[in-house]
C-alpha cells in the first residue's frame, strides 16, 4: 500500500461478529486516505469544534434501542469509537453507542457507501477488509482493517460521503444511525450541562428547567493550549462558559497590564466571560456585522487565550436574551465584580468586598475627545475603563492611553492627594467610550483601613506622576538586540534606549 499511517496499535486482534478472537496485524491508513478524510472534514466543519453537541436537536421520541452483543464486542466498539479523533466523549457514551451498533455481513466486491450520496450512518469493521476510491481516480486510497472506522464524517455533520467503500474481503460491519448518535450524544450533552450550570453563581435564580433549556441552546467548543477563544476588538455575540480548563485574558500591545506577564486574569472551570455580548439592546450576530459597526462596549474588550485544553460553552446572545434575558443584570454585576478583582491594586481586598465595590459602580458612556477629567481641575470621581479607550494628556501631550480595566482618578482615594488639582487631563479617544464610575469618597471608606491596597495606590501615583513627555521613550527610540523568548503571546525582545544606550 506504500506508506502507510498505523493507528491503533493495541489491536493485536480482531473481534468477529460473534465475539471470537482472530489474529490480527495493526490497523493501518495510507498518507493519501488521511488527505481525503482530512479534505473533507476542512470543507464541513469549523477549525476548532471537534466533536458534535447538541445544538437544538429534537429529542422527542428518541429512545435508545441496543442490539444484543457479547461484553467483549461492545468493549472491542466503545475502544474504536474512542480511538476516532472526532470523538470527545466519556466512556459512558461511548458505552451507549456502541450497545446500539448493529452487525452487518459483507460480501466481497459489495459497495458500502458512494461518494457523493448522503449518508446517515457511519461503520466500524468487525472482520474482513474494505477499499476506499475517490472518482478521481481508479486506484485504492486506502485499506480499512478491524477496528477502523468510516462515514462518520456524514453523520457528524451530515455531508455528503466523500468516498467510495468497497468490501476487498468478505466480513463483518458494525452500523450506527445518525438519529441514535445524535440523540445518545444531545442527551448526554443535555445532563452533563444542566449538572454544571447549578455550579454556576450568576444563574442561582433560575430554575431546574430553565437550567435545561439553556443547555439545549449551548454549544460546545474545545479548544488548545494557546488558541485564541475570542479576540480583542471582534464584535460580541456569545457568551462563554468554561466547562473544564483554564483560560487567561489580556489586553493588545501596548495596553497591558504592568505586572510582568500581560495577563489581567485567569478564567477557571465554573467561570464565564464575554459579557459584553449581552449589551445589545437588539441582539447582533457577528456574520451580518462588521466590528466598525458597532458601539466599543458591545465588542471584545480583551483577548482570551486557552491555558492548556479547554471545553467552553458558547451561548449566543441572540439565545440569552430570548431565554433569560431577565438575569442581565445579575451578569453586569458579576462582570463589574470580575474587573474589580483584576486590577491589581485591589487585590488584597477580601471578595465581600469586591463584591461591595462592584455594588458602587455606575456606568456612563462618553464620545470621542469628549473630557472627563479637566487639567487643574479637582476631581472627586474614580473612574475604571470598561470598553474603549482614553488618553491621559498633559499640556496637551499624550502621556498614557487607558483600555479595558484602566483606571483613574485614583487621587482622591488617598487623604494625602485628595483634593489637589489634576495633573492631568483625560479624554476619550475611542468613537464610544464606557466606564465605570463612583465617588471617590465612596471607596475611600471602603479601603481606607487597608494598608496593603492605600500602599499600592501610593505607589500607582507616584508611578503615574513620574510620567512626562519628556520622560516617554518611543518606540523608533529603541534599537532590537535579539529575540530571548517565544511565548503564548508572541516573542520578548531585548532592546536598549538609543539615547542612553540602557537596555
Amino acid at each position: 500500500m506504500g506508506n502507510c499511517l498505523c493507528l491503533g496499535q493495541e489491536y493485536a486482534h480482531r473481534i468477529t461478529a460473534q465475539g471470537a478472537p482472530v489474529a490480527e496485524k495493526p490497523f493501518s491508513i495510507t498518507n493519501e486516505m488521511v488527505a481525503v478524510l482530512i479534505a473533507e472534514s476542512s470543507r464541513t466543519q469549523p477549525s476548532r469544534r471537534i466533536a458534535v453537541t447538541a445544538g437544538k436537536v429534537d429529542l422527542s421520541g428518541f429512545t435508545k434501542v441496543k442490539h444484543a452483543k457479547s461484553e467483549e464486542v461492545a468493549n472491542f466498539l466503545a475502544r474504536s469509537l474512542r480511538e476516532t479523533t472526532f470523538f470527545d466523549y466519556d466512556d459512558e457514551v461511548l458505552r451507549d453507542l456502541s450497545e446500539q451498533m448493529f452487525d452487518r455481513d459483507v460480501e466481497e466486491g459489495e459497495e458500502i457507501i458512494r461518494e457523493g450520496d448522503e449518508g446517515d450512518r457511519l461503520y466500524i469493521v468487525g472482520t474482513g477488509e474494505f477499499e476506499a476510491f475517490v472518482s478521481t481516480s481508479t486506484d485504492s486510497k486506502g485499506r480499512y482493517e478491524a477496528g477502523a472506522m468510516f462515514g462518520e464524517l456524514a453523520v457528524l455533520y451530515q455531508t455528503p460521503r466523500a468516498a467510495t467503500i468497497r468490501c476487498a474481503a468478505s466480513g463483518t460491519l458494525w452500523a450506527l444511525d445518525r438519529h441514535s448518535f445524535r440523540g445518545t450524544v444531545t442527551q448526554s450533552h443535555l445532563a452533563s450541562t444542566s449538572e454544571f450550570l447549578k455550579a454556576v453563581d450568576i444563574l442561582d435564580c433560575l430554575s431546574d428547567e430553565q437550567r435545561h433549556v439553556l443547555a439545549a441552546h449551548m454549544e460546545v467548543k474545545i479548544f488548545k493550549d494557546g488558541e485564541y477563544i475570542v479576540r480583542q476588538g471582534e464584535i460580541a455575540d456569545a457568551l462563554y462558559f468554561i466547562k473544564a480548563g483554564a483560560a487567561s485574558v489580556h489586553l493588545n500591545a501596548p495596553h497591558k497590564p504592568n505586572d510582568g506577564t500581560g495577563i489581567l486574569l485567569r478564567l477557571h472551570t465554573g467561570q464565564f466571560f464575554g459579557e459584553n455580548a449581552i449589551n445589545h439592546t437588539v441582539p447582533l450576530s457577528a456574520r451580518s456585522l462588521r466590528a466598525s459597526d458597532v458601539p466599543e462596549d458591545q465588542k471584545r474588550s480583551a483577548n482570551v487565550v486557552a491555558h492548556g485544553r479547554v471545553v467552553a460553552l458558547q451561548l449566543l446572545s441572540t439565545d440569552f436574551h430570548a431565554l433569560i434575558g431577565d438575569v442581565a443584570a445579575s451578569l453586569a454585576r458579576s462582570f463589574a465584580k470580575k474587573l474589580v478583582s483584576s486590577i491589581p491594586m485591589f487585590h488584597p481586598l477580601s471578595a465581600e468586598a469586591h463584591e461591595e465595590f462592584a455594588d458602587t459602580l455606575q456606568v456612563v458612556r462618553h464620545v470621542r475627545n469628549e473630557i472627563l477629567i479637566e487639567q487643574g481641575e479637582i476631581n472627586d470621581t474614580l473612574f475604571i475603563v470598561k470598553a474603549g479607550f482614553v488618553a491621559l494628556r498633559q499640556n496637551g501631550v499624550n502621556l498614557e492611553k487607558l483600555g479595558p480595566s484602566g483606571i483613574f482618578g485614583e487621587c482622591e482615594l488617598l487623604e494625602s492627594t485628595r483634593g489637589k488639582p489634576s495633573r492631568y487631563e483625560a479624554v476619550a479617544l475611542t468613537e464610544q467610550v464606557v466606564l465605570y464610575v463612583v465617588s471617590a469618597g465612596t471607596i475611600s471608606a471602603l479601603i481606607s483601613d487597608n494598608e496593603d491596597v492605600n500602599s499600592l495606590i501610593e505607589d500607582e501615583i507616584t508611578l503615574r506622576d513620574g510620567i512626562t513627555p519628556s520622560s516617554r521613550i518611543h518606540f523608533d527610540q529603541l534599537e532590537q538586540l535579539r529575540t530571548i523568548g517565544i511565548g503564548t503571546f508572541g516573542r520578548v525582545k531585548l532592546v536598549k534606549h538609543a539615547k542612553s544606550s540602557s537596555p
